[in-house]
């Protein structure tokens, strides 16, 4: 079932992520054109009370940027070596992100600069060139709004197979790292299956998997002291993200994590692709709710390309299922909990989560077969939000809420 275009904004969301390209808002140096489409979007977003995480692009100011190539963000031409305690490294960045931060004083909580920077196709320059361009951003919104939280690029999705593979078999756990390679790359695009700690080697040695994979540790070296949270995107099993959360922490020292990029992945010949890209869309809200992210937005396009199932199609047309799993996720799981309970057990996923006025809980099953009572005074719901008749429920692999009113 497809349904009219959606807007995002109609849903009762928390946070929406929104572009805000540099050569759009000051074509020329000292020229600021606030009457355009990002920021109009951005200015109706908070207006319908959304909060807006912005991913400021340094694409398109020609007059200022070292690369004209399309779409790909670039170093200043003045970007410096040493760190200026007036403008940070780039007095040109330094006034477009000050002008930004003022125009929205006291209405941004989280700002992110640049989309996954190690992909040659969005940064056009060098990971220490980046770190610097992030210290001018951090020092331009503490100069102007001190409360805004600057997060960085967020390292893409796959990069995370390889890496936690790499620090698997690093370890001797060569069972393991390949048993995580075939689960993390099941949905992928890129990868075939490995059979073995040789031919996971092989691929690591793969010049363009080693490049990226130098970008993004150099990069979680540093990002304890660069950002004040850190971002990733994540698309692969559900049951995976607690691990990548967890690996990200080890590696940046417990700093707090979020995602401004979570989606879902299955190739295009999966039965049933769109439905189980609904279900793992509830699992993955209630996973982010377990973990303590800060923030976690839903990718909402569909790219066949990479095999990614949005709640839109490729026409913006809304997708039933994938829609009303949204729904139904932003209904019962998006405030903040007062406390989480993991209660997992015998085959069973169950996170009970207490909010202001009500205690929802999240289960599914890895096997058939279990049933859960239903407590007194509760309803249970399909992960489409639907009511589910009876005293009991017989788990599956499909994610139930159980509601309870206060």
């Amino acid at each position: 079932m497809r349904t009219p275009e959606l807007d995002i904004t109609d849903f009762k969301v928390t946070y929406i992520r929104l572009t805000i390209p540099w050569g759009v808002i000051e074509p020329e140096r000292g020229k600021f054109t606030w009457n355009t489409e990002p920021i109009r979007r951005i200015d109706r977003s908070l207006e319908k009370g959304v909060k807006v995480i912005p991913v400021i692009r340094a694409v398109g100011a020609n007059w200022a940027l070292r690369s004209q190539v399309e779409g790909c963000s670039s170093p200043p031409k003045d970007l410096e070596d040493k760190f200026n305690k007036e403008y940070g490294y780039s007095k040109s960045y330094y006034d477009f992100v000050s002008e930004l931060a003022k125009r929205y004083k006291g209405k941004l909580e989280i700002v992110v600069i640049e989309n996954e920077v190690v992909a040659e196709k969005f940064w056009c320059g060098s990971m220490d060139e980046y770190l610097r361009l992030l210290a001018t951003a951090r020092k331009a919104f503490r100069d102007v709004d001190p409360n805004v939280k600057i997060a960085d690029s967020g390292l893409p999705s796959l990069i995370w197979g390889v890496l936690i593979s790499k620090e698997l078999l690093s370890r001797g756990e060569e069972e393991k790292a390949v048993n995580f390679f075939n689960t993390y790359f099941s949905q992928s695009f890129i990868t075939a299956k490995v059979d073995s700690a040789q031919e996971l080697e092989a691929i690591f040695d793969k010049k363009n998997v080693k490049e990226k994979m130098e970008k993004a540790e150099y990069l979680l070296e540093r990002l304890n002291g660069s950002v004040d949270i850190v971002n990733f995107h994540f698309y692969e099993p559900p049951k995976l993200l607690p691990e990548v959360v967890s690996f990200i922490r080890e590696k940046t020292g417990g700093m707090p994590v979020m995602t401004n990029e979570l989606g879902a992945r299955y190739t295009l010949d999966e039965p049933e692709r769109e439905q189980k890209a609904a279900e793992d869309l509830v699992k993955k809200f209630a996973l982010s709710q377990a973990l303590g992210l800060k923030a976690a937005i839903w990718f909402s396009f569909t790219n066949d390309e990479h095999n990614i199932v949005g709640l839109v199609d490729e026409k913006r047309r809304g997708i039933g299922v994938t829609v009303e799993a949204f729904t139904a996720s932003m209904n019962f799981l998006n405030s903040h909990p007062l406390s989480y309970r993991n209660l997992s057990s015998n085959g069973v996923e169950w996170h009970s989560f207490t909010f202001q006025d009500r205690k929802v809980d999240v289960l599914w099953s890895g096997s058939e077969g279990k049933a859960v009572s239903i407590p007194e005074g509760c309803e249970a719901y399909d992960f489409k939000g639907s009511r589910i008749a009876g005293a009991e429920i017989k788990m599956t692999s499909s994610p139930v809420f159980i509601v309870c009113e206060k």
